[in-house]
This record gives structure tokens, sequence and C-alpha cells, in this order.
């Protein structure tokens, strides 16, 4: 994401050494910054860290419609599993305490329209979007599912990835192993 005369994205590979002298040892979502138009990255701020139990994994970023950042942070383990977003208004220094948006995705894409529309995209089971309307994050629309959740996970792997085609759409890639093209083949 531009942000400025700066890049910024989310990393949960990263590994840095902790106020405690020690490697964080767990998946932890770290918001980069580079100011040299991407040949040199240096970590800005930690957008939320991962546990034993919950890794903070597969993050992605994307401007709001105020000009903050959002990053929407896939949570899986004995921890519980969910699709959490936190927000930023000083460019990924600090980001807000994270909230569920929904009790369950991965690998989630997110892209703010030039209309203003937020759209989050996730899977696993199925594939889904949500919509934030005024393009906060702070309040999302109802699933729309174009897999349904009931689909097994053979079906789908659940990962998405968005695209802006103009102001007011979008492209979605996603697998469907089971889909038919017009000669009858998967």
């Amino acid at each position: 994401v531009k942000v400025g005369n700066e890049l910024i994205y989310a990393d949960y590979r990263a590994k840095y050494l902790g106020q405690d002298g020690k490697l964080d040892l767990y998946w932890t979502s770290l918001c980069m910054v580079s100011k040299d138009q991407g040949k040199t990255w240096s970590k800005r701020g930690t957008i939320l860290s991962g546990s034993i139990t919950t890794p903070a994994n597969e993050p992605m970023i994307s401007l709001t419609s105020d000009g903050g950042l959002i990053c929407i942070i896939r949570t899986s383990g004995s921890g519980g599993n969910s699709l959490l977003a936190t927000h930023s208004k000083d460019a990924g220094l600090t980001w807000s305490p994270a909230k569920a948006i929904n009790e369950f995705g991965v690998f989630p894409g997110v892209i703010l329209l030039e209309n203003g529309v937020l759209v989050v995209s996730y899977g696993r089971n199925g594939v889904h979007l949500k919509f934030s309307v005024n393009g906060l994050g702070e309040t999302w629309s109802n699933q729309v599912s174009l897999i349904p959740d009931t689909v097994a996970w053979n079906d789908t792997c659940g990962y998405t990835s968005l695209l802006a085609i103009n102001a007011n759409e979008f492209l979605i890639a996603y697998s469907d192993f089971k889909h038919k093209s017009s000669d009858g083949k998967t």
C-alpha cells in the first residue's frame, strides 16, 4: 500500500528480537515500511502479536476511506479461529485492538475501491465476501458466499485474491476444483 512517499505491507514471516532480547517464535503480524520505493524495508510496528495457541498470520493491509490503514488477519489454532480487523491512524506505527469480523477465514484479501467501499474476501470452508460500505472497516455487511461454507476442503482451498478494475468493480480469484468448463471438464 502506498502511503505518501512510503510503501507499507504486513508480514508474518519476519522475526525480530523482542524487548527481552529473545526471538519471537510465534507468527506475529508486523507492519513493514520502505522509504526508498521498496529497495529496503524496516519494521514500523507490531500489528498483532501471535502466540503458541493463536498465531497471527496471513495479514493483508489496505487503505481505508479516511486515509487510515486496516489490516485483516487470520488467526487459527487451539486458541480458536477467526478473521480479525485492526486499524492504524498513524501509518502503521500503532494499531487498535483487533476485533473479529468473521468466525473463520484463511488468506484474506482486502481492497478499497475508488467508490469508497472496502471489500474483504476469505474462505475455508467455501469462498466469501464482506463489504464495508463507508470504507472504514468498522461495520461489515452480511457474508456473500461465492462457494458455500458447506463445500468440503477438497473442492476449494479457500485462498482468495482481489484486484480493483475500476471505481465500482473488482475481480476475485479463488480455486474451485469441482467447477466444470463449458466442455464438461473439471
